[in-house]
């Protein structure tokens, strides 16, 4: 896999009183989602530790790593690190299958003044597929998508983005640990050399992968794939 795990500091930036004023509605909403039993019906539905995402997307933000201003949350759920990557400047969507999860993260976001966009599509492009072997996902990548660099290559899109996979410059997705692997072969697959995953993997725990330029491919493949790298390192 062409990734390099970038070293999260342990100091981060604070999350400020406009930040947290919105994290605090986000998560009575939430709350009050899970005390309803409306959760039930979407069961794979779980919240992320926002606080955590907006520090160290603000660590990355101020460090000038991302390529570009254009942020990616792949199963959005209530849509919080979509607006939390607004509220830092980005142009920012939000991909949701779930139609509940859909009205819930707009009204969210409108009734506090933040505006990504939330769109209501599978965060698989068009002619991709997940299939379960012996228990554990694996991805089907359209031929004419297969891979950067090697022959021609036609860019993805998702749904209502006016932008190709490729130009998004910051991914983020809270998976189940059984389809980590998943998300970040389809990371791989999706994005730019130089894109950002952000991975939440735990409740305190945000990892952050730097998609490989071309040329690093085939030596990073003979090392360890997932070695971490300090910031300084890739800018």
């Amino acid at each position: 896999m062409a990734l390099k795990e970038i070293t999260v500091p342990d100091c981060l930036p604070a999350v400020p009183k406009e930040v947290a004023g919105f994290l605090d509605e986000a998560d009575r909403r939430i709350d009050a989602f899970f005390a309803s039993g409306e959760n039930r019906t979407i069961p794979k539905y779980l919240p992320s530790n926002a606080a955590i995402t907006y520090q160290v997307l603000a660590w990355l933000t101020a460090a000038d790593l991302p390529l570009g201003r254009v942020f990616c949350e792949l199963g959005s759920g209530f849509g919080v690190a979509a607006g939390l990557a607004a509220m830092l400047g980005y142009e920012s969507y939000g991909i949701e299958w779930e139609d509940k999860l859909v009205r819930m993260s707009r009204a969210l976001l409108r009734d506090t003044g933040v505006d990504p966009s939330i769109l209501h599509t599978s965060y698989l492009p068009e002619g991709y597929e997940v299939f379960t072997s012996a228990g554990e996902p694996g991805l089907i990548i359209p031929d004419h998508h297969s891979d950067h660099g090697l022959g021609e290559y036609f860019p993805p899109t998702f749904e209502g983005m006016p932008h190709t996979t490729d130009e998004v410059a910051v991914y983020f997705v809270y998976p189940w640990p059984s389809e980590r692997h998943l998300m970040q072969r389809l990371f791989e697959n999706l994005a730019c050399e130089g894109a950002i995953l952000l991975l939440h993997s735990g409740d305190e725990e945000l990892r952050v992968f730097l998609r490989l330029e071309a040329d690093e491919r085939t030596q990073s493949e003979a090392e360890d794939e997932n070695s971490a790298i300090d910031v300084d390192d890739v800018r």
